[in-house]
């Protein structure tokens, strides 16, 4: 077998895989024989092959011959230092590479710390390291001038003496492309170190690429490497003896772009993608381009057939060209309209983020904000989140260039999974370099949600040079997404046999295709019509940049100049979708004449002019209209098409259900208030206790509840959502307060009678707390059964109340022991000021005697006092003797003189 070298040899395999690791770790630690290696197969055959799978075994064979050395020659290492120092010999035994183009050495990330070399790894006896005891350094993030420090260990019997060079290189850059070829910035030669036997000896390097920095920060703008080799050479001939491979990033390396920029921006800066290439003149991009772009799904028109058909991927903003190339339709600053129309009718109903990942990436997700929410602090929707691997391409179809990513498939819907309304919105993709340390990346889409076809407005036919050219007014673009092209066409059978559609496949996915004749439009914007086509196979079509489109035909389009068209539309005011139901429309002129329309049309045809369009009748108990039932408006030249939009609610009905803790009374009313103001009485349930209760619209009502006096209700204005497919039932609590309504209204009799105010003062007091307490209930907001406390607190200080019936027969008793005792001389002849006194206190006697509500304590304190009066009477009896005797004397003279005996009668009379 002849021993020929290699045509390669020397020279590092382009297949060879560079560092660094994904966190930024230098790799690899070593380069070693592996392309184009003649080796042994199975079946005792021999080949060429390269790859890891030659070197790998390779360097195993040198890191066996170094561990038998290190048990050989020192055996005073443990099994894990003789590990680490097989490693640390390897590599820093390994010759750095030179590059044959630069003559610089090549960049440690793609060669590590040089080319194995076997015999100088079992017989050096150095090795070098970094802080961190490995035999190699990654420095991360590094200034224009920084230092470190490395250590040269020598496990040998002798001293050695060493000097040490630092080689420091970066990236070659050329036309704004790396060349992949190491560039040389410095070499410093630094003074001798001795390291002794069996000892280690540290050194500090210093790297000052400071006078590179302004070149180099303008051919690499996102930061460049600084790296190279610490290389300890002999003193004397400065050959090689050991090295150590170092790198360093200048710029933030953890934060570097996770993903490449989206195909819009790149266009936009006239630039190209790394898989990408994009004519600036005519930028047509596919969906099986490996860029970063929005996709979504698309199907095909078949107008024909008024249906669509397919279903396969595209490239949102994009449109296809007369040549059948998609190309970007740009703006005149250069941005694409990006829009979708989430109305489930297959057509551009979603967006999904396509990229190129150029590292490592965690947590990307799709995130969507109300556009006006700058600060994107109140999220509307929110995808999962996934890894990735960055994209690389190396000739195996399974390492994919690009990713297509379904969870950030958004729908247009919210996290309820409700349709969100039209209007601008931002989908922002978050994802973070698969870095410690590395900062949240976003990149922010404007989307339009655009769920309103753009509306035709009318158009008519003129002659010119003998033909016929249709002239389209200009269509409006109700939604908002912007038109995205308008299309005059015809539509031929493929064959004879009248074959109008043709479906397949190809990668994107399923196709339905017609066989479409464009008519290109003149320069003023009109269209010459070909002859002998019948103008109901002509088709007038536009399509917004969300895929919804209009078309109609122009046999139906046209009519005279001087016309246009109106269309009377009834939606939900809610949804803004259509409302299928039977109602009459009219439509009067300024006259006030009303015009014959033809209601099979959807849409009609009328004279420039000014109208009133009138809802004339409808189902009251299906629709409740939001706008006018009346509106005006204009058919002109510039305003040749008008939709007449009536919004209305559909009212939809669920049953509702007031029920009370209590039977209530029969003159109790339950109402419920719309917040329209429209009132719905509900009736008294048959078989519901103590409820009330039917079906309603369904909305927000306020209940009012009325009672007749001595009922409360004890909650206050109560709202109730009624729901739809829900049976909405609501619970209230009855306080009946007629209980103790009637007994505080007995307090104003019970406190004129004796039980009351005979009673105890502790009784009486605790009466008329009980009382103040009942009142205060009567005005007050309480349950049931504090309403029921409070009665059963008055009654029971009611039924303590002891008082007694006065005692008026003492009185009368008084009064006839005082009428004797003026008829005696102890009255008469007592001193005028005491007699007075008893008088007094006589007449309170006979006062309290006749007052009905006299009160025990006051008969008791009046019979006091009148005894007291009469116990001050001081008159002595009256003395009548000689009274007696002159009366005795009289009548003796009377009966015996004659003057008196025989005296006139009257005279006698005057006597006595």
């Amino acid at each position: 077998m002849d021993n020929r070298p290699s045509d390669v040899a020397n020279q590092l395999s382009d297949f060879s895989s560079w560092g660094v690791t994904t966190d930024g770790q230098l790799k690899p630690d070593v380069t070693a024989p592996g392309g184009n290696i003649y080796s042994s197969f199975n079946d005792n055959t021999y080949g060429s092959i390269s790859g890891t799978s030659m070197a790998a075994p390779h360097v195993t064979g040198v890191a066996v011959l170094v561990k038998e050395y290190l048990q050989k020659h020192h055996p005073e290492l443990t099994p894990e230092q003789v590990s680490e120092t097989v490693k640390a010999l390897i590599m820093s035994t390994a010759k750095p590479h030179v590059n044959k183009d630069t003559g610089t050495y090549t960049s440690p990330r793609q060669q590590g710390s040089g080319i194995v070399d076997t015999a100088a790894a079992v017989s050096t006896d150095l090795y070098v390291t970094g802080e961190n005891g490995y035999p190699s350094v990654t420095l991360g993030n590094v200034g224009d001038q920084f230092t470190f420090k490395v250590t040269v260990h020598n496990i040998s019997d002798t001293d050695r003496t060493l000097k040490m060079v630092v080689n420091t290189n970066t990236d070659e850059v050329q036309d704004g492309k790396f060349t992949l070829r190491p560039r040389k910035l410095t070499e410093t030669v630094w003074p001798e170190v001795t390291v002794k036997a069996h000892s280690s000896q540290t050194v500090t390097v210093k790297v000052d690429a400071q006078k590179f920095a302004a070149e180099l920060s303008k051919q690499m703008p996102n930061g460049y490497f600084l790296e190279g080799f610490v290389r300890f050479v002999d003193p004397v001939d400065d050959g090689d003896i050991v090295s150590l491979a170092f790198m360093g990033f200048r710029g933030e390396f953890q934060n570097l772009p996770a993903v490449e920029k989206p195909i819009y921006n790149l266009i936009r800066e006239g630039k190209n993608g790394f898989y990408t290439e994009v004519d600036k003149e005519n930028p047509a991009v596919n969906y099986s381009n490996d860029a970063t772009y929005l996709a979504t799904l698309q199907n095909d028109l078949l107008v024909s057939q008024g249906q669509r058909q397919g279903r396969r991927i595209t490239v949102l903003g994009i449109e296809q060209n007369a040549e059948g190339k998609h190309v970007l339709q740009l703006d005149e600053k250069g941005n694409v309209r990006i829009a979708i129309s989430p109305n489930d009718d297959g057509n551009k109903d979603l967006v999904e983020y396509k990229t190129v990942a150029l590292r490592n990436l965690v947590n990307l997700r799709a995130t969507v904000y109300a556009a006006t929410d700058t600060k994107h602090e109140h999220p509307i929707w929110e995808g999962d989140a996934k890894d990735l691997r960055k994209n690389y391409f190396d000739g195996d179809s399974r390492n994919l260039k690009s990713y297509i990513l379904d969870n950030t498939a958004w729908r247009g819907q919210d996290f309820n999974g409700n349709t969100v309304a039209d209007g601008l919105y931002d989908y922002v993709i978050s994802y973070t370099p698969d870095v410690p340390g590395a900062k949240e990346q976003y990149t922010t889409f404007k989307i339009q949600i655009d769920t309103q076809k753009p509306v035709i407005t009318s158009g008519y036919i003129r002659f010119k040079d003998g033909n016929q050219e249709f002239v389209a007014r200009k269509p409006k673009d109700v939604g908002q997404g912007g038109i995205l092209s308008e299309k005059v066409f015809y539509i031929t059978p493929f064959d004879k046999k009248g074959t109008m559609v043709l479906t397949g496949k190809d990668q994107s996915g399923t196709r339905a295709l017609e066989n479409t004749h464009l008519i290109k439009a003149n320069a003023d914007g009109s269209y010459t019509l070909p002859k002998n086509v019948d103008k109901a196979n002509i088709y007038y079509l536009v399509e917004d940049y969300a895929g919804n489109v209009d078309y109609i035909s122009l046999a139906e389009l046209v009519r005279d100049q001087n016309s246009g068209r109106v269309k009377i539309a009834l939606k939900d005011a809610k949804t803004n979708q259509d409302i299928d139901t039977l109602y009459v429309y009219r439509i009067k002129n300024s006259e006030g004449q009303y015009v014959d329309v033809d209601k099979t049309k959807a849409i009609h045809f009328l004279q420039f002019g000014h109208y009133t369009a009138e809802i004339f009748s409808y189902d009251r108990t299906e629709l409740k209209f939001i706008s006018a039932l009346s509106q005006e408006f204009d058919l002109t030249e510039e305003n040749s098409f008008q939709t007449i939009t009536f919004l209305a609610n559909l009212l939809e009905y669920a049953p509702v259900s007031v029920s009370f803790n209590q039977a209530v009374p029969k003159t109790t009313t339950v109402v419920l208030k719309g917040e329209d103001g429209t009132s719905i009485t509900l009736p008294a349930e048959k078989y519901g206790q103590y409820a009330f209760g039917k079906k309603v619209a369904t909305g927000r009502y306020t209940v009012q509840v009325t009672l007749p006096t001595g009922y409360e209700l004890l909650e206050d204005l109560v709202s109730l959502l009624v729901q739809p497919g829900r049976n909405n039932a609501l619970r209230l609590s009855i306080v009946s307060k007629l209980a103790l309504l009637a007994a505080v209204n007995q307090q104003k009799e019970l406190v004129e009678t004796s039980r009351y105010f005979n009673s105890s003062a502790d009784k009486r007091k605790a009466y008329d707390q009980a009382f103040q307490v009942a009142q205060s209930a009567l005005s007050s907001k309480l349950k049931q059964e504090l309403i029921d406390g409070v009665l059963a607190s008055l009654e029971a200080a009611g039924k303590a109340l002891n008082g007694k019936d006065s005692n008026v027969a003492a009185l009368k008793e008084a009064m006839k022991a005082y009428y004797a005792t003026t008829k005696t001389g102890r009255y008469a002849n007592a001193k005028e000021k005491v007699r007075r006194a008893y008088d007094r206190a006589f007449q309170e006697i006979a006062l309290l005697a006749v007052d009905p509500k006299v009160k025990q304590d006051q008969i008791d304190q009046s019979l006091i006092a009148l005894a007291t009066a009469k116990s001050k009477l001081n008159g002595k009896a009256t003395d009548f003797s000689s009274l007696k005797k002159l009366v005795k004397d009289e009548r003796l003279f009377q009966e015996k003189n004659a003057r008196f005996i025989y005296a006139d009668k009257k005279e006698k009379q005057l006597i006595f």
